[in-house]
């Protein structure tokens, strides 16, 4: 029997562990950035990325099929408060 990842199984349930924003932010000069460039960007992996998302630390958009994350999001990360 193959085994699957609990957020997976509970994605089928319909329960997430975490949240990811339809994007809606037409006529804006955001730039979105693929998991592998945020990684490169923050010198980290890009499970370490998914982490991070799957934790609500970086928000993330999905388009279509992919995940996308806008630049002012990761510079926040960078950035302390």
């Amino acid at each position: 029997m193959r085994t699957c990842h609990h957020w997976t199984r509970r994605a089928a349930m319909g329960q997430t562990r975490y949240t990811e924003r339809r994007m809606t932010t037409t006529g804006t000069d955001a730039e979105f950035l693929t998991k592998a460039e945020v990684a490169s960007l923050l010198r980290v992996s890009t499970r370490t990325v998914d982490r991070m998302r799957f934790a609500g630390e970086l928000p993330a958009f999905r388009m279509r099929r992919s995940v996308r994350f806008r630049r002012e999001d990761v510079v926040a990360v960078l950035e302390p408060e």
